[in-house]
C-alpha cells in the first residue's frame, strides 16, 4: 500500500497539520503474495518527507504481526532510514564489487555504528558476483562496521534471469537452477536459520545444505593453501 495513503493531509498545498494513525489505526498493508503483505513506496514522490514520521509506528506494528520484516531502505542516509537501522536484527549493506565500492559501504556501515547498531549484527551482501573470480570475505575487514560483519556473495544473473525480473515473474525465476538463483536462496536460508525463522520447508532444508557444503569446500581451499 503506498504510505501516503494512510495520513492527512495528502496535498502539499495544505497546511501540515498530518495526523498520523497509532500503529493498530493502520490499515492492512498491499496483499503481494501468499502471506506477503507490501507497504509503500509513496504514491507520489513529494510525500516522502511528510509521511517519513509514520515510519515508526509502521515498523512497530509490522514487527508484532509478521514472522519476517524486509526493510528495503533508500541508498541515501533519512530520517526513515536511520529508523530502521536501529531496530533491526540484521543490518544488510548490498553492494558491488567493482572498485571503490568498499567506500561507500564503509561510510553506511560506519553511520550504522554511529547510530547505535550493533557491529555483530551488521552483514554485507557483495551483489553480482562475477563466478569467475574468488570471493574475498576479508575486504573491508579495517572499515568501522565492518571489522566483525558477515560477509556473502550473490552471484551475477544471467540473461534469462533479468528477464524474467524485468517481466515481475519472480516466482518463476525461482523454480530455475541458475548460479544466481542458488546462490541467493543460499544466503537467504543462512540469515533467516540465524534469525530463527528458516520456512518448514524442502527448498529452504535444500539452500541451507548447499550452502553448509559451499562454506566447507571453502574452508578446505583455504587450509590447502
Amino acid at each position: 500500500m503506498p504510505l501516503d495513503k494512510v495520513v492527512s493531509p495528502t496535498s502539499l498545498d495544505e497546511p501540515d497539520d498530518t495526523v498520523l494513525p497509532a500503529p493498530e489505526a493502520l490499515p492492512q498493508g498491499l496483499d503481494a503474495s501468499e502471506r506477503i503483505e507490501l507497504w509503500g513506496p509513496c504514491a507520489r514522490p513529494e510525500m516522502a518527507e511528510r509521511v517519513s514520521p509514520l515510519v515508526p509506528s509502521l515498523l512497530d506494528k509490522v514487527a508484532h504481526t509478521s514472522d519476517l520484516v524486509l526493510v528495503d531502505t533508500s541508498a541515501t542516509c533519512t530520517d526513515a532510514s536511520a529508523q530502521a537501522f536501529q531496530c533491526c536484527d540484521r543490518l544488510l549493506l548490498v553492494h558491488d564489487e567493482r572498485a571503490g565500492g568498499i567506500g561507500s559501504l564503509a561510510r553506511t556501515s560506519a553511520f550504522a555504528v554511529r547510530l547505535g547498531v550493533a557491529r555483530t549484527r551488521i552483514v554485507r551482501i557483495a551483489n553480482h558476483g562475477d563466478r569467475h573470480t574468488r570471493f574475498d570475505s576479508g575486504v573491508g575487514r579495517a572499515e568501522v562496521g565492518l571489522e566483525t560483519a558477515r560477509a556473502f556473495r550473490v552471484l551475477e544473473g544471467d540473461e534469462e534471469d533479468s528477464e524474467l525480473i524485468k517481466e515481475g515473474r519472480s516466482a518463476e525465476l525461482l523454480s530455475l537452477e541458475s548460479p544466481f538463483v542458488s546462490s541467493l536462496s543460499q544466503v537467504l536460508a543462512q540469515l533467516l536459520e540465524e534469525l530463527g525463522c528458516l520456512p518448514d520447508s524442502d527448498a529452504a532444508r535444500r539452500a541451507l545444505k548447499g550452502a553448509n557444503k559451499s562454506r566447507r569446500r571453502l574452508f578446505a581451499r583455504r587450509k590447502a593453501l
